[in-house]
């Protein structure tokens, strides 16, 4: 908006929303403190949700004396024309601080009106009250993992660490072993529906007697931007199922330490989207998949069991026009099923489910077909039989199922994180440089993409990802600027001595737990 000369009094227009999402999970927009006098025109009444936004007048037309019709084709992902610089990013969560938390009167007043205002069923403050602390008044053998530790801490300034300025001279100084170090923030998000960590609380008691302090969050009850940002201000490492939340890392500090995300995967299913916005606000990316395609020795095994659930493989075979226990002088091939229209392939759908529904073998070939279904390969049986729809379902169910973590590997990849922070204090005390700076911060990541250390995925996604958004002719760590458009994104010096020998992308490796 800044680019195109927006002031606080501008108007937007969205004509439409992600159709296939309950509005109910697209949170509450709130704009307000962006546009002071400005509103969002939306067409659904059910969008309205804040101040901000508001429906048309149904009986004139709208005419603007000046507007931006889009924003051009400017993104992190591969599709996108052009890239967004870096320092939109850091300006749009640095916004957001400065107007809320770095102003405490402000924040105390923005807690209060939704204590009072906010329906309870979609309470923008719900995430605060769930979020569970571990480990942040002491960092030592005396911890306390319990649920409701600190609990009181929601709608502090800031959360309550009470580590001294030794303990941050101790990370820099080369003190003896055994002094005291100020501890990594990890925060973990859980999901309640789809893609649920099923041993996070495993992965917290690790963390918590490895020394860590631990924030645990959800934000299925309702989240605005503000509380979400608040609770991800201090977070250093993430842990998350891949998906939407990822995009919270946004809101993680910038340097000290640079941040790191460690994306939970399904076993089968993995997608690069978040690999391309961390890469450009310079954040670490690892992809950890704990199931039988990522088994590293058999010790292993025991960590990342197979996971089945049925109720959801039931949820998404009644959405499919996937039904099993079908002899195969029942089953369309996919040249018949191409041939056929939606609504006769809706009819044939429905027909095959009465059949199976009122014919017992067929129900007790349909639960075998089922168990082989969610089995850790794909059956390729049940592709010869089924075809297409087959890989249909998997695509939705891989997604969509609950994950273990690997609590041994990843307490050991976090404790290398956290030695890689000492080496960052220690850099940054011989360089005579604050470790706190975001621009020298940028210069760490990129010492870290020449060593190979930016991005794991295990899919051969990140050398085409560091290419296009770091080293390549669209590097997002281009010129920001909203005097000449232009000239947006353009390489500028100060760029250019950042990417030197920035090149061939080397693979990171998920140290072992040996």
């Amino acid at each position: 908006m800044k680019r195109y000369g927006a002031t606080k009094h501008s108007w937007l227009f969205r004509g439409a929303r992600f159709r296939w999402d309950d509005i109910k999970r697209q949170g509450k927009w709130e704009m307000d403190h962006f546009f002071y006098s400005g509103k969002e025109i939306v067409l659904h009444s059910e969008e309205v949700s804040t101040s901000f936004q508001t429906l048309p007048p149904s009986d004139a037309p709208i005419c603007f004396k000046r507007a931006v019709i889009g924003l051009g084709s400017q993104c992190a992902l591969s599709y996108c024309e052009n890239n967004i610089p870096v320092d939109v990013y850091k300006a749009f969560r640095d916004e957001i601080a400065d107007h809320y938390w770095r102003t405490p009167d402000r924040w105390a007043t923005h807690l209060a009106l939704h204590r009072v205002t906010a329906p309870s069923k979609n309470d923008a403050l719900k995430c605060l009250d769930l979020a569970r602390y571990y480990n942040f008044e002491e960092a030592s053998e005396g911890y306390s993992p319990e649920r409701g530790e600190k609990s009181s801490r929601v709608g502090q300034l800031h959360p309550d660490v009470i580590d001294n300025e030794q303990d941050y001279k101790n990370m820099s100084d080369g003190a003896s072993p055994g002094s005291p170090k100020r501890k990594l923030v990890v925060g973990i998000i859980q999901r309640e529906g789809s893609r649920r960590l099923i041993n996070d609380e495993a992965l917290i008691q690790a963390l918590v007697k490895a020394g860590f302090r631990v924030k645990w969050m959800t934000f299925d009850h309702g989240c605005g931007i503000a509380e979400t940002a608040y609770l991800l201000r201090d977070v250093q490492v993430l842990v998350s199922p891949h998906g939407n939340a990822i995009g919270t890392s946004l809101f993680m500090p910038t340097s000290d330490p640079i941040p790191t995300i460690i994306s939970a995967d399904s076993t089968r299913y993995a997608e690069p989207w978040f690999k391309y916005t961390t890469s450009v606000l310079a954040q670490r990316f690892m992809s950890a998949v704990c199931g039988p395609s990522d088994y590293p020795d058999e010790g292993t095994k025991a960590q990342c069991p197979h996971v089945r659930d049925s109720n959801l493989a039931e949820e998404y075979l009644q959405h499919s026009r996937l039904v099993l226990g079908l002899p195969p002088s029942m089953v369309k091939s996919d040249k018949d099923k191409k041939d056929m229209s939606s609504s006769q392939l809706e009819e044939m759908t429905q027909s095959h489910r009465a059949y199976v529904k009122s014919n017992p073998e067929a129900m007790a070939l349909a639960e075998k077909e089922l168990e082989d279904l969610q089995g850790p390969e794909a059956s390729t049986a049940l592709y010869g039989k089924y075809g297409e729809s087959t890989y249909e379902f998997w695509g939705q169910y891989w997604k969509a199922m609950p994950r273990y973590l690997d609590v041994p590997r990843l307490v050991h990849f976090i404790e290398n994180r956290q030695n890689d922070w000492v080496h960052e204090r220690q850099e940054a005390a011989a360089r005579g440089r604050r470790p706190n700076d975001d621009a020298a911060a940028y210069r760490d990541f990129m010492e870290y993409v020449r060593k190979g250390q930016i991005c794991r995925s295990g899919w051969k996604d990140c050398e085409e990802i560091q290419q296009r958004n770091i080293a390549g002719p669209l590097t997002a760590y281009g010129r920001h600027s909203i005097d000449d458009v232009t000239r947006w994104g353009e390489a500028t010096s100060e760029s250019q001595s950042l990417l030197q020998d920035v090149g061939t992308y080397k693979d990171w490796p998920f140290a072992s737990t040996s």
